[in-house]
């Protein structure tokens, strides 16, 4: 399942972010978008979004105007400190109105009634078909990457870290090299497979880079890793168990 989030106060988009990796860790956050203008252009080059969390007063705008340039992708759940959009937002592909602080519990009433009305999977030949398709398909080895005039092939399993740096996805190199890349990290994390982990909305890190975790205040784990990193790479509390369960 991939979400996007609308949100302009970051700290709100992150205990979002945190609320949906505890309630439902196999969802995917592809990105957070923080004002009008940010999320009209990131909309019209992505799609396959399954779902959109947002929020209606931004910085540049409202939602609806957002929406009024690129129609809603994905059912919206609405998460505001206002009561009288109710009825625009339910005409907005609304589903959900999630008047803050919500809580943890309104947020999850809300997953599971988008989860009982999104259509369920075909079942039969055609679902058997797509499985099979998808065991066949051929998962990537590489990125390439552009490093001046040059595209250079980078393997994933030289890759330590992928990272967003002022919303540039960027790759590390176990050797230290860093790279940009034309993905957004959601992307890259698709591609990436099992082999890496989404440790934050910032971070997605190889296993092969991993020396140690330990212990972090706010119950979150530290990850010390092969290759030097200026920046802290944490585990919240809430992913601490999957991640030791993939580290494992």
């Amino acid at each position: 399942m991939k979400v996007v989030i609308i949100e302009d106060e970051p700290f709100i988009a992150l205990d979002l972010v945190a609320d949906l990796a505890a309630l439902r860790p196999q969802w995917l956050t592809l990105k957070t978008l923080s004002s009008v203008k940010q999320a009209v252009e990131w909309l019209r080059m992505n799609a396959g979004i399954d779902l959109v969390f947002s929020d209606i007063q931004l910085g540049d705008g409202t939602c609806f105007d957002l929406f009024a340039q690129v129609a809603p992708p994905a059912p919206v759940i609405f998460c505001t400190a206002y009561d009288q959009y109710a009825v625009q937002a339910f005409q907005a592909n609304g589903i959900g109105y999630l008047l803050k602080p919500y809580s943890r519990e309104s947020l999850q009433a809300a997953i599971e009634k988008f989860e009982r009305l999104r259509p369920q999977p075909p079942s039969g030949p055609d679902l058997q078909g797509l499985v099979q398709a998808k065991a066949g398909a051929v998962a990537p080895t590489r990125l390439l990457v552009h490093h001046k005039d040059k595209i250079i092939p980078v393997a994933l399993s030289d890759v330590a870290l992928f990272f967003l740096h002022h919303e540039q996805t960027m790759l590390l190199r176990m050797d230290g090299q860093r790279f940009p890349l034309q993905q957004s990290l959601g992307d890259v994390e698709l591609l990436a497979g099992p082999e890496f982990f989404r440790a934050s909305r910032q971070h997605l890190v190889s296993r092969k880079a991993i020396l140690t975790a330990s212990q972090y205040f706010a119950r979150k784990l530290l990850l010390n890793l092969s290759v030097p990193f200026e920046e802290e790479v944490t585990i919240s509390k809430e992913k601490a168990s999957t991640f030791l369960e993939w580290l494992a």
